[in-house]
């Protein structure tokens, strides 16, 4: 303290003692001499003899911020190793190539892990509480990463690498090793993370459908129904008829993310009911992509989002006509 005392009284001096020489130059310009300049290392010895040195005013400071305080590392404690339920809360879905992978923690789940309970955060749906003796004595949240040099990539191929990592929400900023931070809490109660990173290799994404001839007729019938039952769980539909399908390849000139170059349109004739009073009759083409085999063998599907791959005619004859025209996909009719 004496010694922090000293340093900001010889701080002010030095700096009264520049404001008074800066005062008597006046608005002089700069002599080539360097008459005017003052040397601040010859101030502070001439002040200060023999007690001017580099332990009163540091190397880079004549204040230096105050030392740290050495926190010791935290190396023992009852083990929380979380990464065995995270795990199966991992998703991966798309196809190699563009592939994406996310965290899904069911709401209100919570285990036990040797004593400590391990509750989802209502507020937060990547997070946790810690519970012990009935309260919470920490919080963390779960960070999912890729691992790559190309920070342009957005999706996932099989071999990629991704990281999930314990974090701490709201602390921007610690001291110390990263691990220590995480655990400064859980071990003033006996208890530590062993590990608070770990990755992971992509195994799990499935393969894109390219043509309609992967489908066994099952697959394709499955879609055919999928799309005409979300368009029958609309309220106003009261009829949706199928009238055909089509396989839709992208042309070569056109792009799509964030993998698939195929689609499905199933075509139907559809009743809307507007009101008591009268109803809408049309033709309707709806896509569906992001067509995958997974490991498992089974498919995938979307239902795409992109408006422009959704079609409305007053006709069949319009409809087809609407489809053959796409700009980004060729279209060929398979049933």
């Amino acid at each position: 303290m004496f010694k922090k005392s000293v340093r900001c009284l010889l701080a002010s001096a030095l700096s009264l003692i520049v404001l008074f020489s800066f005062a008597a130059c006046g608005n002089k310009e700069e002599s080539k001499d360097d008459e005017y300049l003052v040397d601040e290392d010859y101030l502070l010895e001439e002040l200060f003899g023999d007690d001017y040195n580099d332990d009163y005013f540091g190397q880079s400071s004549l204040v230096p911020d105050e030392e740290e305080e050495e926190k010791p590392q935290l190396t023992d404690g009852t083990e929380l190793d979380i990464y065995p339920i995270i795990e199966q809360f991992i998703v991966y879905s798309g196809g190699n190539g563009g592939g994406q992978i996310e965290l899904k923690i069911p709401e209100g789940f919570y285990q036990e892990i040797n004593g400590c309970y391990f509750k989802a955060n209502e507020y937060y749906d990547k997070a946790f509480n810690i519970i012990y003796n009935n309260e919470v004595i920490d919080e963390f949240a779960i960070g999912l990463y890729m691992v790559t040099e190309d920070y342009s990539k957005e999706y996932y191929s099989n071999g990629d690498v991704f990281k999930i990592e314990i974090e701490r929400p709201g602390y921007s900023s610690y001291s110390g090793s990263y691990q220590d931070h995480i655990n400064e809490n859980i071990y003033k109660h006996g208890f530590i993370f062993p590990q608070v990173e770990k990755l992971y290799t992509v195994s799990g994404l499935g393969e894109y459908i390219t043509s309609y001839t992967q489908l066994s007729a099952e697959e394709l019938e499955n879609i055919k129904n999928f799309v005409i039952n979300d368009e029958l769980s609309d309220d106003y539909c009261n009829l949706a008829e199928l009238k055909g399908c089509y396989e839709g390849k992208i042309k070569p000139f056109a792009t799509t993310e964030p993998g698939s170059k195929f689609v499905i349109y199933v075509t139907f004739y559809s009743v809307h009911y507007q009101g008591a009073f009268y109803e809408t009759n049309q033709y309707k083409a709806v896509a569906v992509n992001e067509i995958v085999r997974k490991p498992d063998g089974t498919i995938s599907f979307e239902k795409c989002s992109s408006w422009f791959l959704g079609a409305i005619e007053e006709t069949l004859e319009g409809l087809e006509e609407n489809i053959s025209s796409h700009e980004e996909y060729d279209f060929v009719k398979i049933g």
